[in-house]
């Protein structure tokens, strides 16, 4: 994974303004240079550490978000873990449709997520803890490998040798215990 990230992304990619006028473009860069490093301040994150962790959340986990949640400088970053179907909201009406936290419209175009406001694995508990938020995707920016058309979520990179990976794992354990035994 590490690996992957430093080809993808590197140190980060850079953002460079094209529009016709030199005097906005420049006026523009110099605004992103400034604010470069101060876009996700929950995670105390730069610009490419937070691209770093897209792309491995992305490939650990099939997909991930990052919202627009202020000014237009200041981001969060939202884990795969907490984009989900709200408690107590139909997931199917005539105008929409949530499949695992993905809302779309009645054309199936999407159109909003949902996220929990905390992380489902928090262990405290606190009374926003199964809340959820609809954010709009002129909002957000959702990254997801999809494998066929209609798919609401990512497909984890390493998902078809999962189970190999953990059948090596058990048979690691096995042997180990055979050696234990044997001894």
């Amino acid at each position: 994974l590490g690996t992957w990230e430093k080809n993808v992304v590197g140190t980060g990619m850079r953002p460079q303004a094209r529009t016709d006028d030199k005097a906005k473009n420049d006026g523009m860069e110099s605004v992103w240079r400034e604010r470069q490093h101060d876009l996700f301040p929950a995670e105390q994150w730069t610009q490419g550490e937070a691209q770093s962790a897209m792309i491995r959340r992305s490939l650990c986990d099939g997909d991930a978000a990052i919202v627009v949640t202020g000014a237009p400088s200041f981001f969060e970053f939202v884990e795969a873990d907490r984009i989900s179907n709200p408690l107590g909201v139909a997931a199917i009406t005539s105008e929409r449709e949530i499949r695992s936290g993905v809302e779309r419209d009645a054309r199936g175009v999407p159109v909003a997520l949902h996220i929990q406001r905390r992380h489902p694995g928090d262990t405290t508990l606190r009374a926003d803890a199964l809340q959820f938020d609809r954010v709009t995707f002129d909002r957000c920016r959702f990254l997801r490998r999809a494998e066929r058309p209609g798919q609401s979520r990512g497909v984890p990179f390493f998902h078809a040798v999962l189970q190999d990976l953990r059948d090596l794992d058990l048979l690691i354990l096995a042997s180990l215990k055979r050696i234990q035994i044997a001894a």
